[in-house]
């Protein structure tokens, strides 16, 4: 019975350090095929979702509705992207590196970035 009652406390101990140690604000989930998946504490909802190209042209805006959210890239071209999440004096940067597509002439620069939620 004590085995179970500190192995218990243990993992109580465990989980609330990970916690602690993600300030429990934003979370990557996933970067890959194209999406940027993220979530994000209640402090943040209500917050402002920006998208940068490589060379600092602004291509999206959006308020943050929901926890989970996902940045669609897959129409834009190859290259780095900064996003940044705002809201009050927080602030929070992430990079995002979209690979070429196999058609990169069909990918039109700029227009495409979409927030689901």
């Amino acid at each position: 019975m004590k085995k179970l009652t500190v192995l218990s406390l243990l993992v109580l101990l465990l989980a609330s350090s990970a916690v602690l140690a993600n300030d429990g604000k934003i979370s990557i989930l996933s970067k890959k095929r194209d999406i940027f998946y993220f979530k994000v504490s209640n402090e943040f909802i209500g917050a402002t979702v920006q998208v940068y190209s490589e060379d600092g042209q602004l291509l999206m805006t959006e308020k943050i509705t929901h926890h989970k959210a996902l940045i669609d890239f897959y129409y834009e071209k190859a290259g780095e992207y900064k996003i940044k999440i705002v809201k009050d004096s927080a602030e929070q940067n992430f990079n995002f590196t979209k690979a070429g597509n196999k058609d990169e002439a069909t990918a039109e620069a700029n227009y495409y970035v979409t927030l689901n939620q």
